[in-house]
């Protein structure tokens, strides 16, 4: 199955390759940039995906005008990002999304508005995002200017006999940026949350917090986090960037005793929710910066059995990694999605811990990218 949109999107760059052979291709990448830094790695294979195909569980699309007057719907073309290939399916996403998208190009053409300009900054229409759960249901986001009168019960007879369309959100973005912000949010329709099951814990998907994008993957990823720390953990365990909970909600829901740090507002909340819903009461989170809260603690030293990292992309500053190397825990789990940021990382935490367990998971068939997991123990331990 090759995407009719192959080489003018640019989101998945290894399509026309076979899947096994994509899986070699990360693997050698993991091998190189190991040996780049002079890592030794435990052996491993990289796991695949369950789902080659209709996995990701989110996806933004851009509006735009088009020379014949009309609009456009879909993502920014490869290596020309000014410009918009208009899509009527994604390989990699939904099943459903062809039929929402008919539903919504054919409202949006009916009110005859002009899509929002990022240069000019005039227009009207400017996003759309969806989210969706493992059973396919919905949450619908139209991104607008405040520039036009916008027709909400056009959007809701547009999508209400959808039923697989269980939240419908307007969202009004007057910033000048080309992303979308969620500063003025009205909920249309539904109660606005998703629900998503991982290694028997159930998590919030909200319209803007984070959930690992192919929830069929991470079932390997947690489960696999999960069984060594029931193997090496007997103490506390401290998760950073904890986002919604992930992981750690997961390991509490197991019975140990958790602390999750996180900045964002809304992953806070989403993480307290999912602690109440699935009756967690070995869970807490702290709302911070992590390296600001690590210097503030200098009585979390030795507390800590296990910490959990799993930064953003580009990995974790210098301060950071000095500061959870002075907690001396027993273990440490790096998870990352960048091979580069983790090697770079990994000099540091290699000279005080041994990796006695490395992974990588494919969580983005189709794309260069791929999942890593390093279980750490400290060195003499």
């Amino acid at each position: 199955m090759l995407c009719r949109y192959f080489g003018s999107c640019g989101g998945c760059k290894l399509q026309d390759i076979p899947y096994p052979q994509q899986i070699e291709i990360k693997r050698e990448f993991i091998l190189k940039q190991s040996e780049k830094h002079n890592i030794v790695l435990p052996n491993f294979e990289v796991i695949p995906s369950p789902k080659e195909f209709f996995y990701r569980n989110k996806v933004e699309l851009t509006f735009s005008n088009v020379p014949d007057g009309g609009l456009g719907l879909g993502f920014h073309r490869y290596k020309r990002n000014r410009e918009i290939v208009d899509i009527e399916e994604c390989l990699i996403f939904s099943e459903r999304l062809p039929l929402l998208l008919s539903r919504i190009k054919e409202y949006v053409h009916s009110l005859s508005l002009p899509a929002y300009d990022k240069f000019s900054h005039k227009g009207f229409w400017r996003h759309l995002l969806i989210r969706r759960n493992k059973e396919d249901v919905f949450t619908v986001a139209l991104s607008t200017s405040s520039q036009f009168s916008p027709d909400k019960e056009g959007l809701l007879d547009a999508l209400g006999d959808l039923d697989f369309v269980r939240n419908i959100y307007w969202v009004f973005n007057d910033r000048l940026g080309d992303a979308i912000a969620f500063e003025d949010v009205e909920l249309l329709k539904g109660d606005g949350l998703l629900y998503e099951r991982v290694c028997s814990t159930e998590f919030i998907i909200g319209l803007r917090g984070f959930f690992q994008v192919n929830p069929w993957a991470v079932e390997s990823l947690y489960c696999l986090v999960l069984d060594l720390v029931r193997q090496y953990t007997s103490g506390k365990v401290l998760d950073l960037y904890a986002g919604s909970g992930g992981i750690g909600l997961v390991l509490a829901k197991d019975g140990f005793d958790v602390l999750g740090i996180e900045m964002d507002d809304g992953a806070v909340s989403e993480a307290r929710q999912n602690m109440l819903n699935n009756g967690i009461k070995s869970y807490s989170m702290l709302k911070g910066n992590v390296r600001a809260l690590l210097g503030k603690n200098p009585d979390w030293v030795g507390k800590f059995d296990t910490v959990i990292l799993d930064p953003p992309r580009s990995g974790m500053p210098e301060k950071v990694r000095r500061r959870v190397l002075r907690l001396a825990p027993s273990n440490m789990v790096y998870i990352s999605c960048n091979p580069v940021s983790f090697m770079s990382d990994m000099l540091d935490f290699i000279k005080e811990y041994d990796m006695i367990s490395f992974s990588a998971i494919d969580m983005f068939p189709h794309t260069p990218h791929v999942e890593l997991m390093a279980f750490m123990q400290r060195k003499g331990k």
